[in-house]
């Protein structure tokens, strides 16, 4: 058979494998890597003349206190050497230092 004939004659199952098998594995890869943060939610319940509604809101005080103990633990976490970001000594943001000792 010539490459000719053979690339015509496999081309509609290489489509067809890439499509229903390939294409589902990378969506769902690339899917996985987009988490929701966590968020810290308060339920709040208003009553009116005309029944109770609830309503909830972000917390966004006890919201970023969560994420400010998550960055010190993977601060924590982080063995010597590796790239950590840190605050900047003049407090205007963070700069990246390479960790030194295991309690750094």
């Amino acid at each position: 058979m010539k490459h000719r004939t053979f690339f015509w004659f496999i081309l509609p199952t290489l489509s067809a494998m890439i499509l229903f098998i390939a294409l589902p594995i990378v969506s769902v890869f690339i899917q996985s890597l987009y988490v929701q943060h966590e968020q810290v939610l308060v339920v709040s319940e208003s009553c009116g003349p005309f029944g109770c509604t609830e309503t909830t809101s972000i917390d966004a005080e006890a919201t970023a206190k969560i994420r400010e103990e998550q960055w010190r633990h993977w601060q924590r976490k982080s063995f010597p050497g590796e790239w950590i970001e840190v605050e900047s000594q003049d407090s205007s943001g963070y700069e990246w230092q390479q960790k030194q000792a295991a309690g750094q």
